[in-house]
């Protein structure tokens, strides 16, 4: 089915579950990924994994495709948290989406962390997310591939959100 969504014309890029790796409660065989959900504990997993558009579990490693229809899956997946979104919200998430994936052709592996998409294979990363300044030499993401614990390690540590807390994020 990946393949049915991967090259097309006024595709937009979006992500779904590459695999089951390290971290993942979703069982879906064909996983969307659904719209972020970060809140304000980003330590729990909201921050760092990728929710399921179909079961709203969540899984660590995506892969890029494009979609002929974004904005229905936005749609889809807000009505799926009963929240009804305005024409230009729905146009500033698919915004989001394009800028956020913009760097990654189709069938690049991806993670998510603090707002954004990120190859895992990228290093010297420092960038400012929703709920943190970011400063990582690799992704934990990509150390979890040969050290599994090393992803709740980091990312689930309280600690490592406080302190790097944006000052200006309230």
């Amino acid at each position: 089915m990946i393949e049915t969504l991967l090259v097309g014309e006024s595709m937009t890029r979006y992500v779904v579950k590459a695999n089951n790796d390290v971290l993942s409660h979703c069982k879906c065989e064909f996983a969307l990924a659904a719209n972020p959900a970060q809140a304000d504990c980003p330590w729990c997993g909201c921050g760092w994994l990728i929710p399921c558009l179909t079961c709203h579990r969540v899984f660590t490693y995506g892969v890029v495709i494009e979609h002929d229809d974004v904005r229905s899956l936005i749609l889809r997946d807000n009505a799926a948290n009963r929240v009804e979104l305005t024409a230009s919200e729905v146009d500033e998430s698919i915004a989001w989406w394009e800028k956020s994936l913009a760097d990654y052709p189709v069938g690049h592996k991806v993670v998510y962390l603090d707002g954004w998409y990120f190859g895992v294979e990228e290093t010297q990363l420092a960038f400012e997310g929703w709920y943190a300044v970011h400063d990582l030499r690799r992704l934990p993401h990509a150390e979890a591939l040969s050290d599994p614990a090393r992803l709740r390690a980091v990312l689930g540590d309280v600690s490592y959100w406080r302190d790097r807390e944006r000052l200006d994020r309230n």
